[in-house]
């Protein structure tokens, strides 16, 4: 097993990525999405939302082919200015691109990636392969159905990065 991988602790100011990491936006989501945004800029972190957040955007029940994810996915891996990955929502999409994920990205610089259902299937895989340890969270479009806001989701997962 690989040695533990633990994200940097999350700052005021730090860039955080939005991303379609299996299932699409929906325009029925659309104004719970642009809530979530306002609240995680809210705590203090700066939003940057990838490109495969688009209503225009879909791939069967996904948000674009496997290879397209993988690529923003492996983008925002690598590059030192986002600090946290925050996932629009679960879906069925992960399987379909475990193999094309950059390790050595993920091993350079470990990054909270925060959600739950489909993406856990990403936080086990590159635990196992990696070292790093997950962050389990609200996604980012849940709060109408859990009853939790937003903002709570938002600062937990501050608190929650910050024992790191």
């Amino acid at each position: 097993m690989a040695s533990i991988l633990r994200p940097k602790a999350l700052r005021p100011g730090d860039l955080v990525a939005v991303m379609a990491l299996s299932g699409g936006l929906e325009q029925s989501e659309a104004s719970l999405f642009a809530r979530g945004v306002e609240a995680i800029e809210q705590t203090g972190f700066a939003v940057r939302v990838s490109p495969m957040v688009d209503l225009e955007r879909r791939w069967w029940w996904a948000a674009a082919p496997p290879r397209e994810v993988a690529e923003d996915f492996n983008g925002l891996l690598r590059d030192p200015q986002v600090r946290a990955i925050f996932s629009l929502t679960g879906g069925r999409m992960t399987l379909s691109y475990l193999d094309l994920i950059d390790l050595a990205a993920v091993r350079a610089d470990p990054k909270p990636l925060l959600g739950f259902s489909d993406i856990s299937t990403l936080h086990l895989v590159l635990h196992a392969r990696t070292g790093w340890c997950p962050c389990t969270r609200t996604l980012l479009r849940m709060d109408s159905v859990t009853g939790t806001s937003v903002t709570t989701a938002a600062r937990s997962s501050r608190i929650s990065t910050s024992a790191y």
